[in-house]
């Protein structure tokens, strides 16, 4: 969206990581009602133009998927 060539690389670059790590921390969702509401922050942010409470949505957002990986890989067995 931004138009960045460099962006687009670095996104190519961990796309296929990401597939994987999106479809893990999915199984964690019972709903698509629950996965969309864990967006309502960003959403809101961006919506009100607020670039940095989207930032800092975007930044929870992410920290709470690291958390629930971080989850799945302990409750694996080994």
């Amino acid at each position: 969206i931004s138009g960045s060539r460099r962006a687009l690389r670095a996104f190519d670059e961990i796309y296929v990581e990401l597939k994987m790590l999106l479809r893990m921390v999915g199984t964690s969702f019972t709903t698509l009602e629950h996965t969309a509401a864990t967006h309502d922050l960003l959403l809101e942010a961006i919506v009100a133009g607020d670039g940095a409470a989207a930032e800092r949505a975007m930044q929870k957002h992410i920290d709470d998927a690291h958390v629930e990986v971080g989850a799945q890989f302990e409750s694996t067995p080994k």
